[in-house]
């Protein structure tokens, strides 16, 4: 699927929720509230980038087509037949994007903020391991 910016600011205000539940403290959400979210047409398969105050996700998830969460709490569309095979998930792009605008790098074991994603992966089994206590921009 392609996402518009209103369906991306949506879902924006809904991940802000999640990760509050998860120990995001007051000040970083309101950081994360105040960031700038867009769509573009990104180059190759760049899924989307954090910087200047701004997030910025690719219009159709590097050609695959997004999975776009109507219920971003529970992950039963997450399974082998399920409607998010195949398609990057949009929820766990902007997560990871939302980390860098808190200051966590990439890494590569497999977390939210692992620098690839397969397509059909939703990676938010870490977030209270990640925003228990509150970041700092960096």
């Amino acid at each position: 699927a392609i996402v518009d910016e209103s369906e991306l600011s949506e879902l924006a205000a809904a991940l802000i929720e999640i990760l509050r539940s998860a120990g995001l403290s007051d000040a970083n959400a309101a950081q994360l509230e105040d960031v700038s979210i867009e769509v573009r047409d990104l180059p190759g398969r760049q899924l989307g980038y954090a910087r200047d105050g701004r997030v910025v996700v690719d219009v159709d998830g590097a050609g695959l087509g997004w999975f776009i969460d109507a219920t971003p709490t529970d992950d039963v569309e997450f399974n082998s037949a399920g409607p998010a095979n195949g398609r990057y998930d949009l929820l766990t792009t902007l997560a990871h994007e939302f980390g860098h605008v808190l200051g966590l790098g990439d890494t590569t074991d497999g977390s939210l903020m692992d620098e690839t994603l397969v397509p059909g992966e939703r990676r938010l089994t870490d977030l209270d391991d990640l925003f228990a206590e509150p970041l700092e921009v960096l």
